[in-house]
């Protein structure tokens, strides 16, 4: 069954303990999600968004060396999740817990 790995903060492939453990249980949907609420918020400056972006763009390349690729998605979690499942059912989702801000921290 399809396994999906949300990306977050730790954006490498190497030493990724939840991919590991995804990778062996099946295939991978690897996504990472920019969230209004949390791009937008006063504590998000744009050099994080420029820092994530180049970020993301190695993860992808490094994604596809696996035989996977990095899914850019934007909107609020949750609603990422229903359409993803309705799109492609999944048993998992995979990811590490939240240490950024407030807004993170609730929505986890």
């Amino acid at each position: 069954m399809v396994q999906v790995v949300w990306f977050k903060r730790d954006l490498r492939v190497h030493d990724h303990a939840r991919l590991t453990l995804a990778s062996v249980r099946g295939p991978i949907i690897a996504i990472y999600v920019y969230e209004p609420a949390v791009i937008t918020a006063p504590d998000y400056a744009t050099q994080h968004l420029g820092f994530i972006n180049e970020s993301l763009t190695e993860l992808d390349a490094a994604l596809r060396i696996l035989g996977c690729r990095l899914h850019r998605l934007r909107g609020d979690m949750i609603s990422i999740i229903d359409q993803l499942f309705i799109a492609a059912p999944f048993s998992s989702l995979w990811s590490h817990e939240e240490t950024g801000n407030a807004i993170t921290f609730a929505r986890e």
